[in-house]
């Protein structure tokens, strides 16, 4: 079967892969309906940070159904639809055995420890997987289910109040994605900011939302920064009040240096996002009641043998659309 397969950082390939055979065990055969590129993925893509396999099939963000399953699977069967929780945490390390999961000192993630989503087969263990409860939700819908719960988890780290004003940097799936939850949670004055003029005007007219233009002034009590960029890091400073949040999700490139001193003085509160705790099953049963802002979220689809190059313009900063899916048997 055909499959993106990365090697090295720089180096992903199109390739004939053997079929991954029957699941045994507590393993669970899927043909996957659609996968999501990532900002890790690229990420993965251009530093290698978390290469360690290699080949390794990427794709964590995907909606799959069940074909066949091992003989100790219990909570899932053939036919039903899943998504895939992208975590692989270690289980024995001082955060997993206290329940916090999403802290493990040696996550991994679906696609890098193992083969994931970017080929029409996929086998995870059953513990990865989540079952949809609205079986008949559509595949691009579902596939967002993933992000969203990145989302969540940012939003929840926030802690945003009734009447806060918030800022999102970044109009990219989880900038989109983070303001559809905050309306969702009932905040009105939400402003979202990108450089690429055209996913930013793309986004606020979906959403209603304003594009940002910098002040002196710090005018709002809450920032999501999905960035990565330390020049954006440097607006949130700016930008949240005295006593205010910001809440980090970006990966940056290299490390960041920062003026402390607004942060102590301005007793602000800056709070790291890792991937989300209980989150995804949160978003899988928000995706009916969300399905009209997702719709909304300017999408495209290719094939397999596209991904290289969606990966190149996703990367350059100026691809026009929120999200990237892959769909395998294109």
């Amino acid at each position: 079967m055909r499959a993106v397969r990365l090697y090295s950082a720089g180096d992903l390939r199109i390739e004939d892969i053997p079929d991954p055979g029957h699941p045994s065990g507590r393993d669970v055969r899927l043909e996957v309906e659609l996968a999501g590129i990532c900002g890790s993925d690229l990420h993965n893509y251009h530093t290698g940070q978390w290469i360690s396999r290699a080949p390794s099939t990427p794709g964590h963000e995907f909606v799959a159904r069940v074909v066949e399953v091992g003989n100790a699977v219990r909570t899932i069967a053939p036919g039903d639809r899943i998504v895939a929780d992208s975590r692989v945490p270690c289980g024995i390390c001082a955060t997993c055995t206290a329940g916090r999961f999403y802290l493990c000192a040696e996550m991994g993630f679906v696609g890098e420890v193992n083969d994931g989503g970017f080929a029409p087969v996929s086998i995870q263990d059953e513990r990865q997987l989540v079952r949809l409860p609205d079986q008949s939700v559509s595949p691009r819908i579902a596939a967002l289910a993933e992000p969203l719960a990145v989302a969540l988890h940012a939003v929840n780290r926030l802690h945003p109040t009734p009447g806060d004003a918030v800022l999102v940097l970044g109009a990219g799936t989880i900038g989109v994605l983070v303001a559809v939850v905050l309306k969702h949670l009932g905040i009105v004055d939400i402003t979202l900011s990108d450089v690429n003029s055209e996913r930013q005007a793309g986004a606020s007219s979906a959403f209603d939302l304003l594009p940002f233009m910098a002040s002196d002034a710090a005018a709002f009590d809450g920032c999501v920064d999905t960035t990565g960029s330390p020049a954006a890091f440097d607006v949130a400073l700016a930008q949240v009040v005295r006593g205010g949040a910001i809440a980090v999700v970006g990966l940056y490139g290299r490390p960041l240096t920062l003026d402390m001193n607004r942060v102590v003085e301005g007793g602000l509160r800056v709070s790291g996002c890792a991937a989300f705790d209980g989150e995804l099953h949160d978003a899988v049963g928000l995706l009916s009641s969300l399905t009209e802002p997702l719709e909304r979220i300017a999408s495209t689809t290719v094939a397999l043998d596209d991904v290289p190059k969606t990966y190149e313009i996703l990367s350059s900063g100026r691809a026009p659309v929120q999200k990237a899916f892959v769909d395998p048997f294109l």
